[in-house]
């Protein structure tokens, strides 16, 4: 993807997910006036069948968190796959965390609107615009576009 860099969030990571919009597992619906807000929307991302997780949505948070907030609550969420003993270890020197969340990296510097953390599967958190369940339970949402670089 044009504007990424190599690293953490490499371009393989934003090839291999699937792009959906659609989630099927909710059993409330959202009253017609919550329909469209905007929200960090944190889903679960994987590359191959081997790593899908059933439950894509991963978290929901209001759109007034800053994004330090946000990073530090989905590295929480990925510390829940986690072995006892990793998580301990974590809970004790939280620089020992293998899979540390991170901003995503535009080539003209750290982008706070996406958060990535883990290896496969992985967590990506960002905020998305109309957001709304419907009456069948089924979530929706616009991505919103990555900022544009300016290229020389």
């Amino acid at each position: 993807m044009p504007g990424l860099k190599s690293g953490p969030i490499s371009e393989a990571k934003a090839k291999c997910s699937p792009q959906y919009t659609r989630y099927n597992d909710w059993s409330m619906a959202s009253k017609p006036r919550d329909r469209g807000k905007k929200v960090w929307l944190v889903t679960w991302d994987w590359c191959g069948d081997h790593a899908r997780r059933e439950d894509r949505i991963a978290a929901i948070f209001k759109p007034q968190l800053g994004g330090r907030r946000v990073l530090e609550l989905v590295e929480f969420i990925y510390s829940s796959e986690y072995s006892l003993r990793e998580r301990l270890s974590f809970a004790l020197n939280p620089k020992a965390n293998p899979y540390p969340a991170q901003f995503s990296q535009l080539d003209s510097g750290r982008w706070e609107g996406e958060i990535i953390c883990g290896h496969n599967p992985f967590l990506r958190a960002r905020l998305v615009d109309d957001f709304w369940i419907d009456s069948d339970g089924n979530a929706s949402w616009r991505e919103r576009e990555r900022p544009r670089v300016a290229l020389d």
